[in-house]
């Protein structure tokens, strides 16, 4: 049956007296975590034990021989595993024991008090530290009630005492004044070093004569710590402590000693002029050789690290009316995640998460984020989960964990915003390097920020050297984040709207059917349907223009972090909805929060050349962000009515770490697509602005899901194709794109609880109105149809298409291909000879009878000459138009 651990929160923390180390007793009192080392100690003090006796023996058969044995016990492990506690637990270790065995007693080894090199005053000599150790207890001894009273052979052991003492510091003394001497005083400063180990074996033997035991058992504890004296202390214990009567049980990290003694040596060795290759090996050797000698390989313990601990642990809480109740780590530890990384389950997201590598940062850990506590912070109380948070800040903090700290940091920040200031992405550390740079008092910060950034740049064309002109105006070399953070929103042309095209976008969506509309409370509370501009609110939320130029601003960028602003700020504040819509008008009337403007706000960027738009456009009039704040925020309200269920479930500040985890996650991505497969493939290419929103929709929702999957999830890059057709298609992109759809299955074959928080949260994600309001949904598919041409110089016409000498309006078109995408699985898109398609129509009676519907709803209308069209090659449109001609008209 595998040991179980506890840990005692009950309990004082300065109690590390663990009295109940014996495996055989209730769990409840089995505090002592290293059972394993325990074993190991006793059957070394008990071998040591035997050892010392039999020396006793010899020593009586002839009291001028000496012995050296190399009986040093080394607790060894990092710093932090428990080895002060492991060593002021040897005595009870030892004692419970011995409680078993019949053939030992407990008192036949007698355990002094621990010394520690590091509280030794600097001119102090650990050899006499050691003496003054041994005659302490002595002097003990003699004071007590029931010592030396009369008794003849008692007084006769007291006089031989001091007499072994006064002999050995006599010899003691000598030696330390011989220092320095040559020639005959030389020679007398060997005899007197000889004596001392004679002298020193009589005293101790003395010793344990009074003490009436066979053995002296001395801990020496953090040698490691004192590093200006470990070399003295581990040389003191080869040769004073090499005395079969005592048994030196030391603590300290070997690496450490190793390094430690391989210094001493290395400056030994230096003195003898050896070539330096030679000094390093020779250095190394002797370091080997010495602390085998020292400290042999199975008299080494090693403790046991906490994650080996951990996994059988329970800890032990005093709840409210002195309840006592025990929770399991491996409990505690996923209640931890869900209080502070609430929806992050997957090992990415999970990554380098502050845990406690050390037994006593564990001990630590355990008292700051106490089970009990988080148990209350997750059945909803606020206060609880408040101060919690506080708690983790400063955990975070000592980790030196910059995802922790920043999380922590952005949550408590939103937690205290206070009523009348709006909210504001900038405030947010997550999401902010210039915050990050700011906090002087984190020595630790070391992610180099710029560096990070020129790297993601790349170099090259006048773009790149424009772009990393203005990171270099915003941040120095020496400026440090907390943690990675992803590329910027840097600007290209390629990546732009020119004025041309928005002019001609805002007129299009003022020509557009009532198709968009929007139910809009009036003053007496009752709705409106009313039409709205697609065209205008999308440049409103995505386009930005306002930059200092020497091109008087002919273009503006498409940049996304405004949208991901607007989705952060309606899932984690709750305002009223006039709040909302004034928040939502700053956020549109700032500059992109993660774009390279906001970092550099005042500098000026030239361009790579010249643009060619008509000066007409430039002075079109602009639409009011107001009115788009008015209707995101409609959209919103009724999008939280929707997911009610969700926004109930936690508070908004709960999702500051997931969205942390997606925004990372989705800048980084949509920076690789935009300037690997976009800018430069982006010559004759057809990407739209919904393109690029569909783009990072796709990303955001992937984000979330590979989040939220425990264990491993798809980690490929997701709606990168060049394909448009099977992006602006739902089905055509779940058939082609399996990178989303494989997460999206085995998020499903996790989360079968349909009402479980993590399958609200996408369901809600999905459907938020940024993404829902560029689609539209025909037949069985969702569609995006491509809205407002990418690309600076590329000069906006009126769209005409001729096919053979008949002109169709860009609306038929349109409505021709809208028809081809509902019907993609029956339509094969290989298919464009008017032949095949009247083939197809006459073989499906309800593809026939929408087609019939088309023809007469839109190509009518269009009072086409069908005499003067003909069959085109490849064209897969004119075709069409020419099949449905001739199915109904003949």
């Amino acid at each position: 049956m595998a040991i179980k651990y506890i840990l005692d929160l009950t309990k004082e923390e300065y109690r590390d007296d663990f009295v109940g180390a014996d495996k055989s007793q209730p769990v409840k009192y089995r505090e002592f975590w290293q059972f394993e080392a325990r074993e190991k100690l006793v059957n070394n003090l008990a071998s040591f034990l035997n050892d010392a006796k039999q020396y006793r023996q010899s020593r009586s058969e002839d009291k001028n021989k000496t012995w050296l044995s190399h009986n040093a016990i080394l607790v060894t492990g990092q710093r932090g595993t428990g080895k002060t506690v492991f060593l002021r637990n040897v005595k009870s270790m030892w004692r419970a024991a011995m409680q078993e065995r019949d053939d030992v007693h407990a008192n036949e080894i007698f355990f002094l008090d621990a010394i520690d090199p590091t509280m030794l005053v600097d001119n102090d000599n650990f050899a006499n530290v050691i003496i003054a150790q041994i005659y302490s207890e002595v002097e003990s001894k003699f004071n007590s009630s029931n010592c030396c009273n009369g008794n003849q052979k008692s007084e006769a052991q007291k006089g031989d005492f001091y007499k072994r003492l006064k002999i050995l510091a006599d010899a003691l003394g000598k030696k330390e004044e011989f220092e320095g001497c040559t020639g005959v005083d030389k020679i007398l400063q060997y005899k007197s070093g000889i004596n001392i180990e004679k002298y020193f074996h009589q005293f101790v033997e003395s010793a344990i004569q009074i003490l009436g035991c066979n053995a002296l058992a001395l801990p020496i504890d953090d040698v490691d710590m004192a590093l200006e004296r470990a070399y003295e202390v581990v040389d003191e214990v080869r040769r004073l402590l090499g005395c079969p009567y005592i048994i030196p049980i030391v603590s300290g990290d070997y690496n450490l000693y190793e390094k430690m003694t391989n210094i001493h040596f290395d400056e030994k060795v230096y003195r003898n002029a050896v070539s330096r290759v030679d000094q390093d090996e020779y250095a190394k050797e002797l370091t080997k050789a010495y602390l085998a000698k020292v400290f042999p390989n199975h008299m080494r313990i090693s403790l046991l690290p906490i994650s080996y601990i951990s996994p059988s642990l329970q800890i032990r809480v005093s709840k409210q009316e002195s309840l006592v109740e025990y929770y399991s780590y491996r409990e505690h530890k996923r209640n931890i995640f869900a209080q502070f990384y609430p929806l992050c389950l997957n090992e990415e997201a999970l990554y380098k998460w502050p845990e406690p590598e050390f037994a006593r940062e564990f001990t630590q850990f355990i008292r700051a984020i106490a089970p009990h506590e988080v148990e209350y912070a997750l059945q909803g109380d606020r206060a609880t989960s408040y101060e919690l948070w506080k708690n983790f800040i400063n955990w975070a903090e000592q980790k030196q964990s910059g995802v922790a700290y920043t999380n922590a940091d952005s949550l408590l920040t939103l937690h205290n915003i206070d009523e009348d200031d709006s909210f504001n992405i900038m405030d947010l550390p997550s999401f902010n390097p210039k915050l990050q740079i700011r906090k002087e008092h984190l020595v630790w910060e070391e992610k180099r920020f710029l560096a990070s950034q020129l790297k993601s740049l790349g170099e090259g064309g006048q773009w790149q050297v424009e772009n990393k002109a203005l990171l270099e105006a915003a941040f120095d070399k020496a400026d440090n984040t907390l943690k990675s953070m992803p590329p910027l929103e840097f600007f290209h042309h390629s990546c732009s709207i020119s004025l041309a095209e928005k002019a001609a976008a805002m007129r299009e969506g003022d020509e557009e059917p009532a198709a968009y509309i929007e139910k809009i409370s009036n003053s007496n509370g009752k709705e409106t349907i009313t039409p709205y501009n697609l065209n205008a609110v999308l440049l409103d939320i995505y386009a930005y223009g306002d930059m200092y130029s020497k091109l008087g601003n002919n273009y503006q960028f498409v940049c996304l972090s405004r949208a991901f602003e607007i989705i952060l700020y309606s899932f984690t504040k709750y305002d009223s909805e006039n709040k909302t819509t004034e928040t939502l008008a700053k956020i549109l009337h700032r500059r992109p929060f993660y774009s390279i403007f906001n970092m550099a706000p005042t500098k000026m960027i030239t361009g790579d050349r010249e643009d060619d738009e008509d000066e007409s456009f430039e002075a079109e009039l602009q639409e009011s962000k107001l009115y788009t704040a008015n209707l995101l925020n409609a959209q919103i309200q009724d999008w939280k009515v929707e997911h009610k269920a969700l926004f109930e479930s936690l508070t908004g500040e709960q999702l500051i770490p997931i969205f942390s985890y997606i925004f990372n996650k989705v800048f980084t991505a949509f920076h690789v697509f935009k300037f690997e497969n976009f800018v430069k493939q982006s010559s004759g290419a057809d990407e739209h602005l919904t393109d690029f929103i569909k783009r990072f929709e796709y990303m955001m929702v992937n984000a979330a899901y590979t989040a939220m999957i425990e264990g491993t999830a798809v980690q490929a890059s997701v709606a990168i194709t060049s394909n448009l057709e099977t992006l602006r298609s739902h089905i055509q992109f779940n058939r082609y794109d399996r990178v989303l759809s494989r997460n999206r299955k085995i998020f499903a074959e996790q989360q079968t609880n349909k009402d479980s928080i993590t399958t609200l949260f996408v369901k809600a994600l999905e459907s938020h109105p940024l993404f829902t309001m560029i689609q539209s949904q025909l037949e069985s598919d969702t569609l995006i149809e491509p809205r407002i041409r990418l690309g600076a110089s590329s000069r906006r016409r009126p769209k005409q298409v001729v096919y053979g000498n008949t002109k169709v309006s860009p609306r038929l078109e349109k409505q021709i291909q809208k028809f081809f995408k509902a019907h993609s699985e029956i339509l094969d898109p290989r298919i464009s000879t008017v032949k095949r398609i009247k083939d197809e129509l006459d073989t499906y009676l309800d593809l026939e009878e929408k087609a019939r519907e088309l023809f007469e709803k839109y190509v009518l209308p269009e009072g086409l000459d069908y005499i003067e069209m003909e069959e085109i090659s490849g064209d897969r449109v004119n075709n069409f138009i020419v099949a449905l001609f001739e199915l109904f008209t003949e």
